[in-house]
């Protein structure tokens, strides 16, 4: 075995390792249920998730280097993402609807400054899920609460109805009846 070659293997177990753990990565963020992306400070997406690049209908490759403005133009990501990495403080519980092929869904987004291992900012990593079922359940509730109290109010003597207790417990003894 020459020199080269005796240099050369560590170099190459080296970079088989890294390999191995790029693609552990990749199955991990592809795993998670959650729209996952890296976006530099140019607004252009460094990397995604599968669950991102099926939200959108595009091939992960195909999103890395294009802006979120190329991708949904009816929405201005951008300005959320200037005021993370100014400020250097995440941006947590953004509610948003997002057009996919499927129609409209509701997101949480969670967008966090990407830093440099010097501590630079140097873009932000977002986090999205998928809240439309939540959504749902919650415009419905209020919905309906919304029709009960107009039910309530349009009933005679509602005022009185809405203080009062149809409760045994709270109708005072003797007005109680008797049994028999």
């Amino acid at each position: 075995m020459t020199g080269v070659q005796t240099c050369a293997l560590p170099i190459l177990e080296e970079l088989e390792e890294l390999r191995k753990q790029h693609e552990e990565q990749e199955i991990i963020l592809d795993s998670i249920p959650a729209m996952i992306f890296y976006k530099d400070k140019e607004d252009r997406f460094v990397h995604v998730n599968k669950y991102l690049a099926e939200a959108v209908n595009i091939a992960k490759k195909e999103l890395v280097g294009k802006t979120a403005a190329e991708i949904s133009p009816t929405k201005d990501y951008w300005e959320d993402d200037k005021a993370v990495m100014a400020s250097g403080e995440p941006l947590r519980n953004i509610i948003e609807p997002i057009e996919t092929p499927e129609g409209t869904r509701w997101f949480q987004t969670d967008k966090i400054p990407y830093r440099d291992r010097a501590g630079n900012i140097i873009g932000i990593i977002g986090f999205a899920v998928d809240i439309t079922e939540r959504k749902k359940a919650e415009d419905d509730l209020k919905e309906k609460q919304r029709l009960n109290a107009l039910l309530l109010d349009s009933l005679p003597h509602a005022a009185d109805r809405k203080s009062t207790r149809l409760n045994s417990s709270h109708i005072p003894l003797s007005r109680m009846p008797s049994s028999a």
